[in-house]
């Protein structure tokens, strides 16, 4: 039978088993809680023949493991992506007093989810959740827990996604208002349909030929995990040779920042442009948004060369982006008075 014993200020359960000494912590400074959580100890170690199965970790220090063990599986982003959602997950474990990950129940993550409800867009909450079950699922074949809580829990129903991409008329407007530095860049998002962090991370030794290519480093590689070349337009040339002739000739970056690293911050350098163009909702993202419309419209309708130009493993992905803009659609439906015989003098009844 387990006694009591203070280390400190703590009191801790102790006992023998075959001739070994136990302990453990009952994570209280109160002897009267302490003598509490004794009397549940002495039960468990009755059902157990004397020697229970380790205690599980802390929910923080569940975490910390996890991202350890997982570091080398998961790329910078998303170790970077986890990171955040699961400190801010532990945050809300700890004032619902979940101390230990054993302790962690279906509810907890149901209540953890109508929380983000109220606060973020479904696709975030849903982030959150498969950010959750993958560490849960880890803890459970580590033994820490006997089945992930998240198993179960239904994923908040996602908005229809509405792609942002700019008219023929912004684009003029955008690159009229960008000044000598921005200009090139803005060009080659235009003819290249690059993600911003592909951006940031291109080198000049990517550049070969007629050809762009997108394709790992050491410490970075592309949201799809897959290499991919882009064919380098007229235009794209030359914003290539005007970034050139503006880098140092030390630079390895196409793109670098002003202190001549890896560019962090290049969206800061499009918000003063919203203003002056007259395009109060324009986003790194939509040049892309755009090159995948223009590019559809150039190709005739060629979904599969641009699911390859953008660099998508689902050509579902790429049915997202390729929207109709007014423009196409007024194009359609002017194209069918054009066609031969299509209600070609048609007479309007009367009466």
């Amino acid at each position: 039978m387990a006694y009591l014993q203070r280390r400190g200020k703590t009191w801790y359960g102790r006992w023998q088993k075959d001739g070994k000494d136990y302990a453990r912590s009952l994570g209280t400074t109160s002897k009267a809680v302490a003598r509490r959580k004794l009397t549940k100890l002495n039960a468990k170690l009755e059902t157990c023949d004397g020697v229970p199965k380790p205690e599980s970790p802390t929910v923080g220090d569940a975490i910390r493991q996890y991202l350890e063990r997982t570091a080398q599986e998961h790329k910078p982003l998303t170790r970077l992506r986890y990171r955040g959602i699961l400190k801010q997950f532990t945050v809300y474990c700890g004032k619902q007093r979940v101390v230990r990950i054993q302790d962690l129940k279906s509810s907890h993550i149901e209540n953890y989810k109508d929380q983000m409800i109220r606060e973020v867009e479904p696709a975030t909450v849903s982030a959150h959740l498969r950010a959750i079950s993958a560490f849960c699922g880890k803890a459970v074949r580590l033994g820490w827990l006997e089945k992930n809580p998240v198993s179960g829990i239904e994923k908040p129903r996602a908005k229809e996604r509405k792609v942002r991409f700019y008219s023929d008329a912004e684009v003029e407007r955008l690159l009229e208002a960008a000044d000598k530095d921005l200009y090139p860049v803005l060009v080659l998002l235009l003819h290249t349909g690059l993600r911003e962090q592909e951006l940031c991370n291109l080198t000049w030794s990517d550049i070969e030929g007629d050809w762009l290519h997108v394709r790992e480093k050491k410490d970075w590689s592309p949201k799809s995990g897959r290499s991919r070349k882009i064919p380098l337009t007229p235009q794209a040339k030359d914003a290539l040779g005007e970034l050139r002739r503006r880098c140092s000739m030390n630079s390895v970056l196409v793109v670098p920042s002003s202190r001549g690293g890896l560019e962090r911050h290049l969206l800061r350098r499009i918000v003063p442009l919203r203003d002056r163009a007259k395009v109060l909702d324009a986003t790194l993202h939509a040049f892309r948004h755009t090159f995948a419309t223009r590019t559809l419209r150039a190709s005739g309708g060629d979904i599969k060369a641009v699911q390859k130009l953008l660099g998508h493993t689902s050509l579902k992905t790429t049915m997202i982006y390729l929207h109709a803009g007014e423009e196409d659609m007024k194009r359609a439906v002017l194209a069918l008075s054009e066609c031969h015989g299509f209600c070609n003098g048609l007479d309007v009844k009367t009466g």
